[in-house]
């Protein structure tokens, strides 16, 4: 399914990768979008997205940039959880991971994500 992140980044600036580490990258929340999509024919790692932020591109990205499909990130997760003697279980949200450059949206922007086949989702931030 489409989905994308917004980001609760609480340092100003063009943050480096020691701000991302140090800040945990908190999620303030994710947008679904529907229906689902059947992966079983879908090529995921070459499934592309374009980002537009108040209707500008802001990115195009494939979905191989994260760890070179996001079906790697999703098995790393299983088996991680597992040594830890958890599991997913259905119905479970999994991002795989972002791969877009970290936006800052206000109130009253909009930001969408477009991809190949999985579909579109969008929000329109309020105050």
């Amino acid at each position: 399914m489409a989905a994308f992140e917004l980001l609760d980044f609480i340092f100003s600036g063009t943050p480096r990768a020691a701000d991302f580490v140090a800040n945990s990258v908190h999620t303030q929340a994710i947008v679904l979008g529907s229906p689902l999509v059947p992966v079983q024919r879908l090529d995921l790692a070459n499934e592309g997205v374009v980002y537009e932020h108040n209707n500008d591109i802001v990115g195009t990205y494939t979905a191989a940039e994260v760890m070179g499909n996001p079906l790697n990130a999703l098995v790393w997760l299983a088996n991680h959880l597992a040594t830890r003697g958890l599991t997913l279980e259905p119905g479970d949200i999994v991002m795989t991971g972002g791969i877009s450059k970290l936006l800052r949206p206000k109130p009253g922007d909009r930001v969408c994500a477009r991809f190949a086949r999985l579909g579109s989702v969008d929000i329109r931030i309020v105050a």
